[in-house]
């Protein structure tokens, strides 16, 4: 089977992380063939290890939607695939306005729901294009139970069959075989008590970093804070650490290819999402045997299960007690053994084995409705 996969870049972020590891996987089963197209290439983080693993890329690089939607209908007119794998907004858009457009002379049209909210959601007046624009899939895969059942009450969805399950799966082995820098490394001046804090994620109002500096301002000198990744809020967080006076107890690493090492190297990740589909570096920290302290929303709720420590969203107080509990070595540690079983959940091979039954699955119907026709 032929698939093309489109999602808008590859950045950095947990949807393109998730990407990264799961194209070159399919691509190397004798019975798939994948390949990329993008948005827009501005620096892509993973571009180089899909094009090593065979994945042949295509880039847009168009500015208006109108200019995008033509680069990608020419790709899909041109490569004969069997089946277009869409991911993220404005992606989903265009997939459905060109399948709208070509009707049964598309391919069978899938995408992954990422999120359990965004903001078109906050928008009743969006719902009926929104209904509309998913109509047009064969298969909405959810990352998530809490994802699933967000989309179906905002679609107000009747078919569950139309919105599979599968679970983001992650490099078990990489995780857990990962070694560790000297913490002095990764933040100069640190002291053996010290507690170094762990957080990975896109500067972004989802991932709430501006949460995480207030929950700072209320923890002892002793607590030090690793920050990876970009995004458009990076300088703004900067800045705000500054005013806290937290300079000197927060480092801001930038995108890392070693976040496993990273990871290892650390005494508690911490995830203080707004909202999350999934949670991705919550699983990662889980398969390290590391102590997870995120916010108790339902995404990551499911992901850590009792494995982890959950704490009120937005609630500085309790972020910042969580993490002073979390001193106790001893603590730390009976929570990583915990997380580091429940992160057997999360297996890549797995979840590439479930989203191939699922292309399988949409295939079988082609052919049904093809013989129908026929019989007709």
């Amino acid at each position: 089977m032929r698939i093309l996969f489109v999602t808008r870049g590859m950045q950095g972020g947990g949807t393109e992380k998730l990407l990264a590891d799961l194209l070159p996987l399919l691509h190397a089963d004798s019975h798939v063939e994948v390949e990329l197209f993008l948005l827009f290439d501005k620096g892509e983080k993973y571009l180089a290890g899909l094009k090593k693993a065979g994945v042949r890329v295509y880039v847009a690089n168009r500015k208006s939607h109108c200019g995008r939607m033509r680069a990608l209908y020419r790709v899909i007119q041109k490569g004969q695939y069997d089946i277009v794998h869409a991911n993220l907004f404005p992606v989903i858009y265009y997939c459905s306005f060109l399948k709208k457009a070509r009707g049964r002379r598309f391919p069978k049209l899938l995408m992954t729901e990422h999120n359990t909210d965004n903001r078109r959601r906050h928008h009743r007046s969006m719902r009926p294009l929104e209904q509309w624009v998913y109509a047009s899939y064969d298969r909405v895969v959810c990352i998530s139970d809490a994802t699933k059942g967000s989309l179906m009450e905002w679609l107000s969805a009747e078919n569950p069959r139309k919105f599979p399950i599968i679970y983001n799966g992650i490099d078990l082995s990489r995780y857990q075989k990962a070694g560790k820098y000297r913490r002095g490394v990764l933040f100069p001046g640190i002291q053996a008590q010290d507690i170094l804090l762990c957080m990975a994620g896109t500067f972004t109002e989802k991932k709430n970093h501006a949460f995480l500096i207030e929950a700072m301002r209320r923890l002892p000198e002793s607590y030090k804070l690793l920050l990876l990744g970009e995004g458009r809020l990076k300088e703004k967080i900067k800045a705000d650490a500054g005013k806290a006076g937290l300079k000197g107890r927060i480092r801001f690493l930038g995108f890392r290819t070693d976040a496993d090492f990273i990871l290892k190297s650390s005494d508690i990740v911490v995830v203080p999402s707004k909202w999350e589909g999934f949670g991705l570096i919550a699983a990662e920290a889980m398969a390290c045997s590391k102590a997870v302290v995120c916010s108790d929303i339902p995404g990551l709720r499911e992901v850590v299960g009792d494995a982890g420590v959950k704490v009120e969203p937005e609630n500085a107080d309790a972020l910042a007690a969580a993490l002073l509990r979390l001193k106790d070595k001893n603590e730390r540690e009976r929570y990583g053994r915990m997380a580091r079983q429940r992160a057997a959940l999360f297996d890549l091979d797995n979840m590439k084995k479930q989203y191939k039954g699922v292309y399988t699955e949409c295939l079988g119907e082609a052919d049904q409705e093809w013989g129908q026709r026929c019989h007709r």
